[in-house]
């Protein structure tokens, strides 16, 4: 949940800093020639510099576990889940919804229509979510049902070592298929290539935000396509073997707004995505420079960046 409000947060505030041409208001945002071996960015090429806090280099969205890499986790990937500006969610966000916020009228869209239906006489709760058609991964390839359930099932892994809320919630089946063999979890269903459906015992309000707030990740990236074979209990991966996981950490895939290029002499560089499904971004390179928290605002104020978070005494604001 904090990580999904972090990334959106980051979301919001890009967002603003992209319809501006920069965050310290110069026309040109480019960096002092010196800090980096060589500038990631042509001077003529639309980019952004933010200073960051250190990174520790787990960018994967399934070990990301500080702050600072969920952002660079958040930057490359796309989430099931949209919201407005106050949080609530946005069910039908293929077609798009409408809403209000302080007198102005905002429209929606995202990757994905919502659904979330609670039985009484059972006592069980559905959460469905059906993708659009047309999105792709930044590789092109196509996203897909079978990307979501190899998503729930690393995350539900007993062999996963990673953050998640999701193994906390009573999914029907789950515990027969992590302590008795099952070859599938019965609650988490592939309806059609584009529809799943988790079912849980009982009512949580928070646990729509951990079973469909979750980053779609590529099965063919974090995962093997040759080990989908769900007769056999494959996801993706054999069961509790997440090598191809791990490997990944440092690299992270997605199908959000951004391609993960490299991180290297404290920067991490990313370039836009020209598969992303609401266009290719006008800013076309990223960069997120660490820096220390003392040295923000004199790095904004020299151009070294265009913007980031400053802490401290107000002088340092002042400046």
């Amino acid at each position: 949940m904090k990580a999904l409000k972090r990334t959106l947060a980051l979301f919001l505030a890009l967002a603003t800093v992209f319809a501006l041409t920069a965050c310290s208001g110069s026309e040109d945002a480019s960096t002092k020639p010196g800090n980096t071996p060589a500038d990631p960015a042509p001077l003529n090429e639309p980019h952004l510099v933010v200073a960051y806090s250190a990174f520790s280099g787990r960018f994967s969205p399934f070990y990301a576990d500080t702050a600072y890499d969920q952002d660079v986790a958040g930057l490359v990937g796309l989430g099931l889940m949209t919201t407005d500006r106050m949080g609530g969610i946005i069910w039908n966000a293929i077609e798009g919804e409408t809403v209000n916020y302080n007198g102005t009228d905002y429209h929606y869209t995202g990757p994905a229509d919502l659904k979330v239906e609670y039985d009484a006489d059972t006592d069980q709760t559905v959460y469905t979510a059906k993708l659009r058609e047309d999105l792709k991964f930044s590789d092109g390839e196509p996203v897909t049902a079978k990307d979501i359930l190899f998503t729930y099932y690393t995350y539900l892994d007993p062999a996963y070592v990673g953050s998640s809320g999701l193994p906390s919630y009573d999914i029907v089946g789950l515990e027969a298929w992590r302590t008795e063999g099952a070859n599938s979890i019965e609650g988490i269903k592939m309806i059609d290539d584009y529809t799943v459906s988790v079912t849980v015992n009982g009512y949580s309000a928070p646990a729509v935000y951990s079973i469909l707030g979750i980053t779609i990740t590529p099965m063919h990236y974090y995962g093997n396509v040759n080990k989908w074979d769900p007769d056999n209990g494959m996801y993706g991966f054999e069961r509790s073997d997440l090598n191809r996981l791990r490997s990944t950490v440092g690299a992270p895939l997605g199908a959000g707004p951004y391609v993960f290029e490299s991180y290297q002499d404290k920067v991490v560089t990313f370039k836009a995505n020209p598969n992303y499904y609401k266009g290719e971004p006008k800013i076309k390179t990223v960069l997120f420079r660490e820096t220390n928290a003392n040295e923000v605002a004199a790095a904004v104020k020299n151009g070294d960046a265009d913007c980031g978070e400053m802490t401290g005494p107000r002088t340092r604001f002042e400046e």
